[in-house]
């Protein structure tokens, strides 16, 4: 319950050459009475009091300020990154978490410690409100747990989660009347985050593994109903997540992001993977762009529609916080001398020197060593995948430096284009090829000649492989974190939409091959001994048929296939050969062995050798 308050007034004397009383105004900075050395209206830095230790901050949603949290001194900071004017409030008592809504400041003060075995009668907190305008302490408000997270609603009602009991509650308290509205059960130690446009909140929990997500819908206080993530560990999440300005993505620490969206049945599903992980991550979506930092000097910025890296830039010490406010992209760094400080890292010099966001294809020559009756190229790269255009002398190559490259086998001449994110498979289909970012959800198009980037399909999922069939339709398969559901996915060469995702008749992660005569894929698994291989038939992105090989440890069967352009046989990296048939009796068949096994990323091809 809430509990009445005096007002604690805060009176501070700053004492400069020439005297003056404020409540609790200090200009930063005031060296001298040299007008060059004045404030000016570019803010750079503020360095914190030897001491302070920050529990939080947050950034005023319209204003140029940042309101910091010192629990070490009790102090509530206010640092305007325009004018560098600096306020600050004292609460009393060891303040942790902000909110901020409608020119109040809620912190929480804990006057208990956190425990996961304490009694629901021994609970108890304070939420400390500052008017942020005048930048005073208007009263102190008691509740009945120990306060973690804080959340102000736009509904007047303020929701907090409670630091103690392994199974406690998230309680709504009416900011007016000052009184506990609803209860729910939550998690102890559970991080909230508001949705910027519907009336939810999201819950991640700490104490357990898997971490899981927890969405509870509210109205006026009341806690209409809940549900949580699809996924129990089938990816990886941190504790630190955020919820992107336009309501659409939920960023989780581990890199991973997914949908935020109105829909329950669409709601929190996998959308993509980053290149890295982060503790902090801000938006600027005025220019398309965020950042995230890791707790380095690094400050790694992203293009919000492609989701590429695009640049790093550095802070002057080791980032905790990251910050955006009213255009200026703000740092909270530790000096590793015990100092902290506000940086500003001047987005406006990041801005205007962005790379170019899509990179253009370089073209280079390899010397060719002629030795009849093959052609032999050096190519000097660690080869992850490749593939041959079926019609043209050409290969086409994913390399250890995540670079597409392809080569002529005629004139030597070599394409390359940097991908930018972690790539792990390429197919060639409807005069395109197609570079799989498995680990991050995504397939990347370009254009065959030229490698000019030209579109995306946003899979939904981590996958292992990629292929494309004879309709035009691009299929992929499951990989090892994705063994729950072991979807095999089809979407449209047209629309880049998903048209199915079949269960396999096994769970089992795998490799495919596509037969470029009849409408099938070999698919080999790696998650099982010994290695089987299936056949799957398909008709319009859909699958029609699965079924696996006679044959269940006889042979010898490596992760990998190729089949020939006739689509007569399939080679398979143990060095074995399968017939491929459309009568299924005649399919999967043990046809010989050859006297060496294969490194199937590498191919014969009419009279030209690569190695």
């Amino acid at each position: 319950m809430f509990k009445s308050s005096k007002k604690l007034a805060l009176f501070m004397l700053v004492c400069f050459v020439i005297s003056s009383l404020f409540a609790n105004l200090t200009i930063f900075p005031v060296e001298a009475a040299d007008e060059n050395l004045q404030p000016k209206n570019t803010f750079e830095e503020f360095e914190f009091p030897i001491g302070t230790k920050i529990s939080d901050a947050i950034s005023h949603p319209t204003e140029p300020v940042i309101f910091a949290a010192d629990s070490a001194n009790s102090k509530v900071y206010s640092v305007n990154v325009e004018t560098g004017t600096v306020r600050e409030v004292y609460i009393g008592g060891t303040i942790d978490k902000m909110a901020y809504f409608d020119n109040e400041l809620f912190v929480t003060v804990l006057t208990n410690a956190y425990s996961p075995n304490s009694q629901p009668e021994g609970q108890s907190g304070v939420i400390a409100v500052i008017d942020t305008v005048a930048m005073e302490l208007k009263e102190k408000i008691d509740i009945d747990i120990v306060p973690y997270d804080i959340v102000a609603g736009r509904d007047g009602y303020l929701y907090v989660t409670s630091g103690s009991e392994k199974l406690d509650y998230i309680n709504s308290y009416s900011r007016s009347a000052k009184e506990l509205a609803d209860s729910e059960l939550i998690r102890h130690m559970s991080l909230a985050e508001y949705h910027p446009a519907l009336n939810r909140i999201y819950t991640i929990d700490e104490d357990v593994s898997p971490r899981d997500y927890k969405v509870y819908n509210i109205d006026n206080g009341k806690f209409v109903s809940y549900y949580d993530s699809i996924y129990h560990g089938d990816y990886s999440l941190d504790t630190y997540f955020k919820i992107s300005p336009d309501g659409k993505y939920i960023f989780n620490g581990s890199g991973c992001i997914f949908t935020c969206t109105e829909d329950e049945k669409e709601d929190m599903r996998f959308f993509f993977k980053l290149d890295k992980e982060f503790n902090n991550i801000v938006f600027d979506l005025d220019h398309d762009l965020f950042f995230t930092s890791v707790g380095d000097m690094q400050i790694h910025v992203y293009d919000y529609n492609t989701l590429r890296r695009i640049k790093t830039v550095n802070s002057k010490g080791n980032v905790s916080k990251l910050l955006y406010a009213a255009g200026e992209l703000i740092a909270l760094y530790d000096d590793g001398k015990g100092g902290l400080a506000l940086e500003n890292i001047q987005i406006s010099g990041i801005i205007d020197n962005l790379p170019v966001p899509i990179p253009t294809p370089a073209v280079t020559f390899i010397p060719i060593m002629s030795n009849e009756p093959s052609i032999r190229f050096d190519l000097d790269m660690e080869v992850k995948d490749s593939v041959i255009h079926p019609d043209k002398e050409f290969i086409y190559i994913i390399n250890g430096s995540d670079e597409l490259v392809k080569i002529d086998f005629e004139t030597g001449e070599k394409v390359t284009v940097t991908l930018g994110y972690n790539s792990n498979c390429i197919a060639f289909g409807n005069g395109e090829i197609y570079v799989g970012f498995g680990s991050q959800g995504m397939i990347g198009i370009y254009n065959a000649e030229t490698l000019q980037y030209e579109d995306r399909i946003l899979v939904g999922d981590t996958f292992l492989d990629v292929a494309v069939g004879n309709d035009g339709y691009i299929y992929t398969s499951p990989n090892e974190t994705g063994l729950k559901n072991c979807l095999l996915k089809s979407f449209s060469g047209e629309t880049k939409q998903e048209v199915s995702a079949s269960k396999l008749k096994r769970p089992e992660a795998g490799y495919l091959a596509a037969n470029p005569v009849n409408n099938s894929l070999v698919f080999s698994s790696i998650s099982v001994s010994p290695t089987d291989l299936y056949t799957i038939k398909y008709d319009n992105g859909i699958i029609t048929e699965t079924y696996d090989s006679p044959y269940h440890g006889e042979y010898r069967i490596a992760s990998k296939n190729r089949i020939s352009p006739d689509g007569l046989y399939i080679f398979n990296n143990s060095g074995n050969i399968f017939t491929a048939s459309d009568n299924n009796t005649e399919d999967l068949r043990f046809y010989l062995k050859l006297n060496k096994s294969l490194a199937l990323r590498y191919f014969v091809w009419v009279n030209t050798l690569i190695s």
